[in-house]
């Protein structure tokens, strides 16, 4: 027998057996390691893209023409007649006949995910062109809280403290339990530019 045919079989098991404990150590690292990695929430992910949407739209309006959306009240939820203008200021898709418009330029500083039913979360449309409100993951309206004219700062009250921030606007939703003022809600970013 030749002795290079006779290690052959022994060579093949021991780096198919190589293989195979290499396998079973890669599949076992990506376990523990997935497992201690925290799972993001989608509904609440999806919730916090939109909210952080809306405050940015803010943001940017009041960067554009230096000034917040006119509106009647500073802390409202994001459906019924203020939040429709709101929404409509923010998207540019104010008309001719709807009087003093705030946009002129028809900027569309609001984006993010556009649907018909309140529990898909986002802006919601009665029409292609009527906006109704912007909800949540669990169909909830936002709470938008603006500053007041003239001001700079922002104090939100939230969690049984007040955040202070420079930004133009707060967004907030009731999170999960759809209950405000508990730890799963959540909050537009209050730092950082």
């Amino acid at each position: 027998m030749n002795e290079g045919t006779s290690n052959k079989p022994s060579i093949l098991k021991q780096v198919a057996r190589g293989v195979l404990i290499a396998t079973v150590i890669a599949v076992s690292a990506l376990v523990v390691l997935s497992s201690l990695v925290p799972r993001a929430n989608p509904p609440a992910v999806q919730t916090l893209t939109c909210i952080q949407a809306l405050a940015g739209a803010v943001q940017g309006f009041e960067d554009v023409y230096e000034k917040l959306p006119n509106v009647s009240m500073l802390d409202f939820e994001t459906e019924g007649l203020e939040a429709v203008k709101l929404i409509t200021v923010l998207l540019g898709k104010e008309e001719e006949g709807q009087g003093n418009i705030q946009n002129p330029r028809q900027i569309a500083f609001l984006t993010g995910r556009m649907t018909k039913h309140r529990k898909q979360g986002g802006i919601i449309f009665r029409s292609d062109y009527e906006a109704d409100g912007i909800y949540d993951s669990w169909g909830n309206p936002l709470r938008i809280i603006l500053r007041s004219p003239g001001q700079s700062t922002l104090v939100v009250p939230h969690l049984g403290k007040q955040v202070t921030t420079s930004k133009p606007a707060v967004v907030l939703s009731r999170g999960p339990d759809q209950k405000w003022g508990t730890e799963d809600d959540i909050i537009s970013r209050t730092d950082g530019p």
